[in-house]
């Protein structure tokens, strides 16, 4: 399912070109923004080719960004996302979700399953680290424009249209609408750290681009 396998770019990890073991470098400051200083790898670094980054304060994570395009609590959002995959947070997996989209995967998942979101996000917690020699660590969150249809709407549309034949539904797509405020159509990459210390990339591609929500500035994923 297109749109449910967020967390499971980790599993399919993707090495970025030439590897990447260690990617420290010196830096060079451009801007600042109050705690969030931007930065650009010096020419030659190692991570020179991802482009300029802000550290989140709070944890340490180089996220990739521009803020015309995206609000910066929606890059936090999508950080806590595969964070709480990395802790094994349930709470903190839902918190990040829609409660709309958690009630109805909640119902789909126990009707075609016989399990619910609990275990599911269990079980694609446990396959992310075990791919990853038993623990990983987030580095690095970019975000960046889709390249995938012609407009973010058109996105937006093709994920309502999907979720509606999933769920069997056709009310979800007007219950989130009516319910939030913007939505956000974007593709995603993250790095990670895994059990021995290697930084791997994981790349999107077209079909594994993101929706996100907006209500009175609280952001929420789906899944």
């Amino acid at each position: 399912m297109r749109y449910m396998k967020l967390a499971a770019l980790l599993v399919s990890a993707a090495l970025c070109t030439g590897g990447v073991t260690s990617c420290g470098s010196k830096k060079s400051s451009s801007k600042t923004y109050g705690e969030w200083e931007l930065i650009t790898p010096e020419a030659g670094a190692v991570d020179e080719n991802l482009g300029s980054y802000r550290i989140d304060p709070e944890t340490g994570i180089k996220l990739y960004y521009e803020e015309e395009d995206f609000p910066r609590e929606l890059v936090i959002t999508l950080e806590k996302h595969f964070l709480a995959f990395q802790n094994k947070d349930f709470e903190s997996f839902k918190e990040q979700n829609h409660p709309i989209y958690n009630e109805e995967m909640e119902k789909f998942l126990q009707k075609g399953y016989h399990y619910g979101l609990k275990e599911s996000f269990e079980k694609h917690a446990d396959s992310i680290s075990s791919s990853l020699g038993g623990s990983f660590e987030v580095t690095r969150v970019k975000v960046e424009p889709s390249q995938r249809f012609a407009s973010p709407e058109e996105g937006v549309q093709d994920f309502f249209t999907f979720m509606n034949e999933t769920f069997e539904n056709e009310d979800f797509e007007k219950k989130v609408r009516d319910d939030c405020d913007e939505f956000y159509y974007f593709t995603f990459y993250v790095m990670a750290k895994d059990a021995e210390g290697n930084e791997q990339i994981i790349v999107s591609d077209e079909e594994n681009n993101a929706i996100y929500a907006e209500k009175d500035g609280k952001y929420y994923t789906f899944g």
